[in-house]
């Protein structure tokens, strides 16, 4: 293995701008305490080693108030429109969400593939 390898499942910690290159594009965009972070990997390239697709991540600090747990709902939601134009879903496709991870646990514990 390369000593400059870098492992994480997370590629945002891979993508540390907010422009676009050949290989991908970013946009960060922040909702009162919420903050988005949608890459589009357009071609692989070895320093990402991840599969070409979309990858969204929602970051937020707590949900605690009910303003929070809303703003935060209609940031999924936004998000799941977005996804469902994008790839044509209709009400009879199945579909897989995964929500992972918190200050207590790594999501990386579940293995790469998940």
């Amino acid at each position: 293995m390369s000593k400059n390898y870098y492992r994480t499942d997370f590629i945002d910690e891979l993508v540390e701008t907010n422009n676009e290159t050949e290989y991908f594009t970013q946009q960060i965009r922040n909702y009162n305490s919420i903050k988005t972070n949608h890459i589009l990997l357009k071609k692989n390239h070895k320093s990402i080693g991840k599969p070409i697709g979309d990858y969204f991540s929602i970051s937020f600090n707590s949900t605690h108030e009910k303003n929070q747990r809303e703003d935060l709902e209609n940031v999924i939601i936004k998000n799941l429109h977005f996804l469902y134009n994008k790839f044509n879903i209709t009400n009879d496709s199945k579909v897989l969400v995964v929500g992972m991870g918190n200050q207590h646990i790594t999501p990386d514990a579940l293995g790469p593939q998940v």
